[in-house]
């Protein structure tokens, strides 16, 4: 089965998408993620492209299959009718990520400059939180409190497994 199973982040350099319309909207217009191929049912696939047509690289394939087929190819019930195949990106060491979405800020008391995280920035770090779908919540959380980054550790769930994308509504693909 293709998305049976928790994985970690390293595992795969493709991930399944589940077919929750506004995670495959994000994923195409937001999210900059390179969309392989959507699957769907002909009613929900349509639905999809009238917003998002403009969004789809030229290279993306798309397939229409039954609801029964999507059922038995993903191993469990597609409610929305569609999913979505992206490339993952490669990850990025914490050091660029500080230093590249931040401002030079000076310590008040010993007067150092260090790059770090301007005074507005908020960051949040996540550490061995092993369930997808707090991973998914911990990511909308952070979405709407204005977060520029999430942290994980290693021992972290992968928020680009279905179930942490679904929680997110999203959000763990624009963070």
């Amino acid at each position: 089965r293709v998305c049976g199973g928790q994985r970690t982040r390293s595992q795969e350099s493709r991930s399944i998408r589940r077919g929750e319309p506004h995670c495959i909207k994000r994923l195409l217009k937001v999210s900059g993620y390179e969309v392989i191929s959507i699957l769907g049912t002909a009613t929900a696939t349509y639905a999809l492209l009238s917003e998002s047509a403009a969004a789809l690289d030229a290279q993306t394939v798309i397939y229409l299959a039954q609801e029964g087929i999507l059922t038995k190819f993903m191993g469990y019930q597609v409610h929305r009718g569609c999913v979505a195949l992206a490339k993952r990106p490669p990850e990025t060491p914490v050091r660029s990520l500080l230093c590249s979405s931040s401002t030079t800020t000076v310590g008040v008391q010993d007067n150092v400059s260090s790059a770090g995280p301007g005074p507005q920035e908020v960051i949040v770090v996540l550490e061995n939180l092993g369930n997808p779908e707090n991973v998914g919540g911990l990511f909308r959380s952070a979405k709407a409190f204005g977060a520029s980054l999430v942290l994980l550790s290693p021992g972290c769930s992968d928020p680009l497994y279905r179930k942490s994308i679904r929680s997110s509504m999203g959000a763990s693909l624009c963070l």
